[in-house]
């Protein structure tokens, strides 16, 4: 259930469903020049591209919080 607050509560407080990159790597604790490197090493699918711009639904970005919260299996 907690991915389905994280996701209600990044709604409310970006007022939309998308992320900008910047708006991801502050959520994430990660620069976006390392979101970036990460990305095109195959982390971070769930970012999609918009022309140059990197953005991610609210949905993959609470996803991925709360996969670091539970940590590894």
């Amino acid at each position: 259930m907690g991915m389905i607050w994280r996701a209600m509560f990044l709604t409310e407080h970006y007022k939309r469903m998308t992320l900008t990159l910047d708006e991801v790597a502050e959520q994430i604790g990660l620069a976006p020049s390392t979101i970036k490197n990460r990305r095109s090493q195959g982390d971070f699918a769930w970012l999609r591209a918009d022309g140059r711009q990197l953005y991610a639904d609210v949905a993959d970005v609470a996803q991925y919080l709360e996969d670091r919260r539970k940590g590894p299996d």
